[in-house]
């Protein structure tokens, strides 16, 4: 998994709570499966992720080949949201 990203970089809390689980699988060397990350998610995942959000996550077709691609994308919008807070303040 390409940790470009952080959890503050995400927008959307549950895509937080989602990301935070899978980097604690990763660093555990956890397997990264559907199963393992709800039971990982436990409480959150009713709560805050959500039971039906998660599976249309898993059905959309993302291609881990391109996971590079999907964390600068996440790094490229936080950055902006954090330049335009700075700039709205300033």
């Amino acid at each position: 998994m390409y940790l470009l990203a952080i959890f503050e970089d995400f927008y959307n809390s549950r895509h937080k709570a989602i990301y935070a689980k899978l980097r604690e699988m990763y660093e555990e060397s956890m397997p990264m499966d559907i199963v393992t990350l709800s039971e990982k998610l436990g409480e959150k995942l009713k709560e805050v992720v959500g039971v039906s959000y998660l599976g249309e996550l898993i059905n959309c077709s993302l291609n881990a080949v391109n996971i590079k691609n999907y964390g600068s994308i996440v790094k490229e919008k936080s950055n902006y949201r954090h330049l335009k807070g700075i700039l709205t303040n300033y």
